[in-house]
């Protein structure tokens, strides 16, 4: 579980899947450039794990592939991410996926919800979807093919 603190405005919010998947220390840095506060729209996120600190704003270090390196990693020497590490021991594909970003002008759906990127369960594709689709209080359906 990450909790995810906007610098911002301090709005935070607690995650464990992003669409279909579920998020990791290893996939979490795939998503991390496409957070942003659902409150006041902001891009600076600050990611925490069990109250340490897993990335923030201020103190972002890509590893050579281009993918973020977790602070608990720089912290303890290592200058790769853990994906090129994985791989130099067990060398393979990588196991990140790519994710779209959303376009400016589908960040809301039409009732003014934020939107999300979600998974496709059959396929795999990726569509843009109304972060309120999940709650039994609003169920908007409004999705967006991408």
């Amino acid at each position: 579980m990450f909790k995810i603190n906007c610098k911002n405005c301090d709005h935070s919010k607690e995650l464990e899947k992003v669409g279909a998947c579920n998020l990791d220390y290893r996939n979490i840095s795939s998503f991390y450039p496409k957070f942003y506060c659902s409150q006041c729209r902001s891009k600076k996120i600050d990611v925490y794990a069990n109250e340490q600190s897993v990335f923030q704003n201020e103190r972002l270090s890509l590893c050579d592939c281009g993918q973020l390196i977790p602070i608990p990693r720089i912290n303890n020497g290592y200058t790769n991410c853990i994906a090129c590490q994985e791989n130099e021991e067990n060398p393979g594909p990588a196991p990140f996926m790519n994710i779209p970003s959303i376009p400016e002008n589908l960040r809301s759906c039409p009732r003014g919800h934020p939107s999300v990127i979600q998974m496709n369960n059959e396929d795999g594709s990726f569509f843009i979807g109304c972060s309120e689709f999940s709650n039994p209080r609003v169920r908007c359906m409004w999705r967006k093919s991408i």
